[in-house]
């Protein structure tokens, strides 16, 4: 599956369509992580991919203005994931500009590798924003929380884990370093700040 460039909506999918403008927040990069969820969980897709990953359409001059890269603009468009100053030829400008998407799709990348195994995720607090993968050695449990509320996700696993790792990204954290999930045996609460995208990681033995 791919995206093709370009939609703009709200953080939970609402709204979504094809247009032109950039959107470099946590609202944008959790709408297309729910692309990404909805390609792998409800379609079953194998793979996704993004349509363009550096591109010029800032839709304004960063030298001009500090806050361009990071704020969201009508000019623009939404079909990369680095971003850099399309006049830097002439202004010597060649700093790249990584939009919230970068780290939300680096949960997928970085855990969602060819050859491991998708695990469905049932009950009450399941939604199609989530998915668990294992390999040999772990499990990886991808959780979107797109409310302006926080959560908590309980989980029950199918034999006894240990939870060792956790990364989020929100609109403060880029793939930051978190607690790890609390619990122990199959049983393990996981925590989900408002508008964000969490990665718990959990070794597939007893602690």
């Amino acid at each position: 599956m791919s995206e093709i460039c370009c939609t703009l909506g709200n953080a939970d999918g609402s709204g979504k369509g094809y247009s032109g403008g950039y959107d470099p927040t946590i609202k944008n990069a959790l709408l297309f992580s729910g692309l990404v969820f909805q390609s792998l969980v409800v379609a079953g897709e194998p793979h996704y991919d993004f349509w363009t990953l550096v591109s010029n359409q800032l839709g304004c001059s960063p030298l001009n203005n500090p806050s361009c890269a990071t704020s969201t603009n009508s000019n623009g468009w939404n079909d990369g994931v680095i971003y850099y100053d399309g006049n830097y030829a002439s202004n010597r400008n060649f700093q790249l500009y990584v939009k919230k998407q970068f780290w939300t799709y680096k949960h997928f990348g970085n855990f969602v590798k060819p050859g491991s195994q998708r695990r469905a995720i049932t009950g009450s607090g399941s939604t199609n924003f989530m998915m668990a993968v294992t390999d040999s050695s772990n499990f990886y449990v991808l959780a979107m929380n797109p409310t302006t509320s926080s959560t908590t996700l309980a989980l029950t696993f199918p034999e006894n884990v240990c939870a060792t790792q956790a990364h989020r990204t929100s609109a403060t954290e880029d793939f930051a370093n978190i607690s790890t999930a609390t619990g122990s045996g199959t049983n393990w609460s996981l925590p989900l700040a408002a508008n964000s995208l969490t990665t718990y990681i959990f070794a597939r033995r007893s602690c």
